[in-house]
């Protein structure tokens, strides 16, 4: 634990602060990977966007070829949507899937 002192009002108020509150990045504990949410802030990208793509499990690596969206199954689209946090997926249509994959 971290402990912190303020004075206001010339009276030391003493504050415990959770390192693990400390330890949180710039924008709490909702965001998984804040360099990555900023990036994709400058370039423009939604505040919903960004934190679905910050917080996928992987999103600091750079990963090798995908297949594309169209030549992939529906199964396989519905998996991709589960991971970045798309909801009602299960009622869309393949096409509907990869709009909303895009976004």
């Amino acid at each position: 634990m971290t402990y912190l002192f303020f004075k206001i009002n010339k009276v030391s108020i003493f504050v415990c602060i959770i390192s693990k509150i400390l330890k949180m990045g710039k924008h709490g504990n909702q965001i998984k990977n804040d360099k990555k949410y900023e990036a994709l802030r400058r370039e423009g990208a939604s505040k919903e966007k960004a934190a679905r793509i910050a917080n996928t499990p992987d999103s600091g690596k750079k990963g090798g070829k995908a297949s594309r969206l169209e030549d992939r199954t529906k199964k396989e689209l519905l998996e991709q949507a589960k991971k970045i946090g798309i909801k009602n997926r299960w009622k869309m249509t393949k096409k509907e899937l990869i709009q909303e994959i895009r976004k």
